[in-house]
């Protein structure tokens, strides 16, 4: 950070600078998403002339698992074209978690009249969502069903009981304040002696940025349980 002997004019020449940057970046990432997702439709249109082509690959066993239906087990081969098929729905769940927020952002929550806290809290839920399908569509191409996996949700259980409590506390908590919206970004508050803007709200802390342009992560648990000042909504 350069020191003029004219702040006033140096903050409003880098602010410009650095919306135009933005701008820029914003819509970059636009026409990748957009990119990304008409590559993502075509596959799944064509998908009937590929998995035709493809179709040796499904004589292809690579292991068994014992699949349940209706109390009667029976062994199911699971192929070498389900687990392609199950990396390739990894592969367009991450790339949609990557891309849809931003475009769902651009095309349609800027037109809508939302405040900054709200357009972030439709495009991280979004993401949660995304992410929970895919990955269950995924394990379940390969054989690995919700019953396989509550075994795995029980010791996350045990797991949030002792070390995770923390995390799951602060990320809930990030649920919580995106939607009941105590802080939004942009709000001057101050917390534990703290005093300054809030720049970024992540789903387990949040960024306030001081007045000496020192960035202070504080858990966002302390919003929810701590007693503390918000400025900006008292001027409103």
């Amino acid at each position: 950070a350069h020191h003029h002997s004219s702040p006033e004019g140096a903050i409003e020449v880098d602010e410009s600078e650095v919306d135009l940057d933005a701008i820029s970046a914003q819509s970059l990432r636009l026409v990748r998403s957009i990119l990304m997702l008409i590559a993502l439709l075509s596959v799944i249109v064509l998908w009937s002339e590929i998995h035709s082509a493809f179709g040796f690959l499904e004589n292809i066993s690579l292991w068994d698992v014992t699949s349940t239906v209706q109390g009667v087990e029976s062994l199911e081969p699971i192929t070498l074209g389900a687990v392609l098929i199950a990396i390739l729905v990894f592969i367009i769940t991450t790339q949609l978690v990557r891309n849809l927020p931003a475009l769902l952002e651009l095309a349609i929550l800027q037109h809508l009249d939302l405040t900054p806290g709200t357009g972030y809290a439709i495009t991280t839920i979004t993401k949660y969502l995304l992410m929970l399908i895919g990955g269950l569509v995924g394990f379940s191409m390969i054989g690995i069903e919700w019953s396989k996996l509550q075994w795995l949700v029980a010791a996350l259980g045990v797991g949030l009981g002792f070390g995770l409590q923390e995390i799951f506390a602060n990320f809930i908590s990030g649920l919580i304040i995106l939607f009941e919206k105590p802080i939004r970004i942009g709000d001057t508050v101050t917390i534990r002696d703290l005093t300054g803007s809030v720049t970024k709200i992540n789903t387990r802390a949040t960024t306030i940025s001081d007045w000496d342009r020192k960035e202070i992560i504080v858990p966002n648990k302390a919003f929810i349980t701590e007693q503390f000042i918000n400025w900006s909504l008292s001027d409103s």
